[in-house]
C-alpha cells in the first residue's frame, strides 16, 4: 500500500498550556490567517484579531466547547496559547520567545 507524496505532512499540532493538552488540526490556511493578524494593524486591532483567530481555531478543534468557555480560558492564558500556536505553526522558535521575554524583563524597572 503506497502513501501519497504529501500524506506524511498531515498531522495535528500538540502542545500544553496551563496544564491543558491541546491537539490542533492546523492547516496551511490557518497558518496564513495567523500570519495575517500581524499585517499592518494597530495593536488593538491585532489583539482583537488574535482573540478571534484563537477562539475560531479552538471552536473548530473542540466543537463541544462553548465560545464563553474558550474565551474564559484565553482570558488568563492568551499569551502562552498564542506562543505555543506560533511555535507549532513554525512562525516562531521557542528560543525567540524566551529571548523576547528576557528583553522585556530587563526593560522593566527594578
Amino acid at each position: 500500500m503506497s502513501v501519497s507524496k504529501f500524506e506524511k505532512y498531515i498531522g495535528k499540532q500538540k502542545f500544553s498550556v496551563a496544564g491543558e493538552e491541546f491537539v490542533i488540526d492546523f492547516k496551511v490556511r490557518d497558518r496564513i490567517a495567523l500570519s495575517a493578524v500581524y499585517d499592518n494593524k494597530s495593536n488593538q486591532t491585532k489583539y482583537t484579531a488574535m482573540i478571534e483567530f484563537c477562539v475560531a481555531i479552538l471552536m473548530k478543534n473542540y466543537p463541544e466547547e462553548t465560545q464563553e468557555n474558550i474565551e474564559a480560558f484565553l482570558t488568563g492564558n492568551m499569551d502562552a496559547f498564542v506562543s505555543e500556536l506560533m511555535i507549532s505553526a513554525g512562525l516562531l522558535k521557542k528560543e525567540d520567545i524566551e529571548k523576547a521575554k528576557e528583553e522585556v524583563k530587563k526593560a522593566l524597572p527594578q
